[in-house]
């Protein structure tokens, strides 16, 4: 049984809805359902009966949420401890994407560090489902995060860090590969790779809802774990991939960023907790700030 189990089962609670409980754990219906199942499994007894009008506690289950909202209460606790005491340190703890620091984010944080240096920057890996929790929880300070959906702007506060065009990323084997700019519509017949949507559920979705809207459902021939094991699949020339122009310094030799025509730019966001946020995390705010234009 792990941490995310355990929120996943109060959030259900708290909803008595599996929709409702998959999207403020960020993540799909099917793979919520899926991690039920598991702590289920896990506990040898059914905690939930699906059914209409809607899911409801079983008798195992209403004998266990005492507990289960003590252990979250208890890690939540601790969270806020560790949190405080970085504080004390003079640190700001950012989430980043497993691809790491690049581009105009990079140029901001070495700004910042340098007239900050009594400030320490830690970094803490997130993927793109668990970034925005990790700032609720206050795991971080902020999270550097490429898509910053409207359904969470009523908790959360965004500076924009730069704007960058979305862009087509095809292996230099293919013939699409030598035009300056390309549109969405010229990718129906190509084979997709994408990130698996427990990881980038925005980003999956967003590659989705762009070729719809081009008049094609994407082919999908794999869903990758990580942006660089997707990377690597494009330079075998698996597929096609769409994503933001800031990730290029990541790119395999064999694989070419090819800007999309006709789309808006990309935001490249610093998500924080806003009214609550330590002053290391406001001074970085008000850094970004007036470096960057906002919307």
């Amino acid at each position: 049984m792990n941490i995310r189990q355990v929120k996943g089962f109060c959030k259900l609670v708290e909803t008595m809805n599996f929709s409702r409980a998959a999207e403020q754990m960020y993540m799909s219906q099917p793979a919520f359902s899926r991690m039920i199942e598991s702590l289920e499994t896990e506990l040898e007894t059914k905690l939930i009966e699906r059914g209409k009008p809607g899911p409801r506690l079983t008798e195992a289950g209403e004998t266990l949420l005492p507990n289960m909202r003590r252990i979250l209460d208890e890690y939540n606790e601790i969270t806020e401890k560790v949190h405080s005491m970085s504080m004390k340190k003079g640190a700001l703890t950012v989430g980043i994407l497993e691809e790491g620091l690049q581009g105009r984010r990079a140029e901001l944080l070495r700004g910042f560090s340098q007239e900050n240096p009594d400030i320490d920057i830690n970094f803490v890996e997130v993927s793109e489902s668990s970034a925005f929790d990790a700032v609720l929880e206050r795991k971080v300070d902020c999270a550097l995060v490429t898509h910053f959906p409207e359904s969470l702007r009523d908790r959360l506060e965004g500076d924009i860090m730069g704007r960058v065009p979305k862009c087509a990323v095809i292996n230099r084997s293919n013939p699409l590969s030598g035009r300056d700019v390309i549109s969405v519509a010229d990718l129906k017949d190509e084979s997709f790779v994408v990130i698996d949507e427990n990881k980038s559920r925005y980003g999956y979705y967003d590659t989705i809802g762009l070729c719809m809207k081009s008049g094609f459902k994407p082919r999908i021939v794999n869903k990758a774990s990580s942006l660089s094991t997707a990377l690597s699949e494009v330079e075998m020339n698996a597929g096609v991939m769409i994503l933001s122009q800031d990730l290029k310094l990541a790119q395999a030799a064999n694989v070419a960023f090819i800007p999309l025509k006709d789309e808006d730019l990309c935001n490249l966001w610093c998500v924080h907790v806003g009214e609550s946020d330590s002053q290391n995390m406001k001074k970085f705010s008000e850094f970004i700030r007036e470096k960057v234009p906002q919307e």
